[in-house]
């Protein structure tokens, strides 16, 4: 979820290869790039939903994995699951598309501890405020957002409750490989 939170942030075109958005996984033992061409898992089924023809007449096999075969990772099962990474994927992508700054912004680093990746996105009268949590354990960005002292950001997506900016540098605390997106 982070990774997809950081393709969707930075700048330039994000591109969801086929099968990222349930989080299927790749058959790494075929040759070349036919790993990630490998049927779309649609369902639970023998053929995963991708077609009525045998599996093994598909021009590349199903994967087959217990954590990532059609049985464990399809579009069926997370359709129904508010929490899947489909439907958080989606909702991402909504709240993407409702600010411009995302796809049109400049970009900033803003620096930060090591470990986090915190960064502006500025389109127009739009800021937005990107904190990205790269290890596995809790981090609090420290960065200077003195341009902006006298706004109170609001949460647009992740777990924080941020305080208003002022003169002194700004802190956030992170989950691990948590990430929050501020306007």
């Amino acid at each position: 979820r982070l990774l997809h939170a950081l393709l969707l942030a930075l700048p330039g075109s994000p591109v969801l290869y086929y099968g990222d958005e349930i989080g299927m996984g790749d058959n790494i033992w075929l040759n070349d790039r036919d790993g990630v061409r490998t049927p779309m898992q649609w369902d639970a089924s023998a053929s995963a939903g991708f077609s009525d023809g045998h599996p093994g007449n598909y021009p590349y096999p199903l994967v087959d994995s217990h954590l990532y075969g059609p049985h464990a990772v399809n579009v069926a099962q997370q359709q129904g699951d508010p929490l899947s990474l489909l439907m958080w994927l989606h909702h991402l992508l909504i709240v993407r598309r409702e600010h411009p700054a995302f796809g049109l912004g400049d970009f900033t680093d803003l620096g930060g501890p090591h470990g986090v990746f915190s960064f502006t996105r500025a389109y127009e009268d739009q800021t937005l405020i990107c904190f990205n949590n790269l290890t596995a354990t809790r981090q609090v960005a420290v960065v200077d957002l003195g341009h902006l002292a006298g706004s109170q950001p609001e949460p647009i997506w992740g777990d924080v409750q941020p305080g208003p900016i002022g003169p002194e540098p700004y802190r956030v605390t992170l989950s691990p490989h948590g990430f929050a997106w501020l306007l």
